[in-house]
């Protein structure tokens, strides 16, 4: 049963790549319909007001951001539906434009349907380039980091829709390449990460034509910027 000291001030929370975050799960298996409490570690307090979270899938959950009285972050979490669950936290680094991230998995039951934990791709209207940055988290460098979030930051100014994905990512569920992804990674070839992919659908609409693939590896923020307008953005 909840404390009422848990009961905490709602967040404005919603969805980015280091691994300072932590999410502590549950240590014994999550039945249908049980409420949890999952504890966020690594999220600066003066940076609570401004970290966003979301799960996946979200049909019958209950999904409840907040802080305990130390102002520790948690989520309360509950689903209705046995299945496999992506949690997702996203949090600013304080005194720089990049924010770090972190995906987890929880499962819930050990039956019953299995949702599909990797959030759907954003639907491209006939004609409109894709963007895409691919990344590897693991050896991610300070230089790397800054640069992509000066692409994170010149992508929520101008509204712009632009992916920054781990090469490595795998669907929760699968353990596969989401097949969203994999007309980037095949338009990257050997191409060294960082790397920006731009695509446009084809005529037929059943795949996808190779506008540029480009290295981003050594640029500044403002070089991958300039790329980044020069291809459509």
């Amino acid at each position: 049963m909840l404390k009422r000291y848990f009961l905490a001030t709602i967040l404005c929370l919603a969805a980015t790549s280091a691994s300072a975050l932590t999410i502590d799960l549950p240590t014994e298996p999550v039945a249908a319909g049980q409420l949890v409490q999952l504890t966020i570690q690594g999220v600066e307090p003066a940076m609570l007001s401004a970290t966003k979270a979301f799960c996946w899938p979200e049909q019958e959950t209950t999904f409840i951001p907040a802080k305990l009285w130390d102002n520790r972050p948690v989520i309360f979490f509950q689903a209705m539906r046995p299945g496999t669950y992506l949690i997702y936290v996203n949090t600013p680094i304080a005194g720089t434009d990049t924010t770090e991230d972190i995906k987890v998995v929880l499962r819930v039951g050990d039956g019953g349907p299995q949702p599909n934990p990797t959030p759907p791709p954003v639907p491209v209207p006939p004609g409109v380039r894709s963007m895409c940055v691919l990344v590897e988290t693991r050896t991610r460098s300070a230089q790397e980091a800054s640069m992509l979030g000066a692409l994170r930051s010149y992508a929520r100014t101008s509204g712009l829709t632009l992916r920054i994905v781990d090469q490595d990512t795998v669907d929760g569920l699968t353990q596969k390449t989401p097949t969203s992804l994999l007309p980037y990674l095949t338009a990257l070839g050997k191409t060294p990460v960082p790397a920006l992919v731009v695509l446009a659908p084809s005529p037929n609409q059943k795949a996808s034509s190779v506008v540029a693939v480009k290295s981003l590896g050594g640029l500044s923020g403002a070089e991958a910027v300039a790329l980044i307008k020069k291809w459509g953005g």
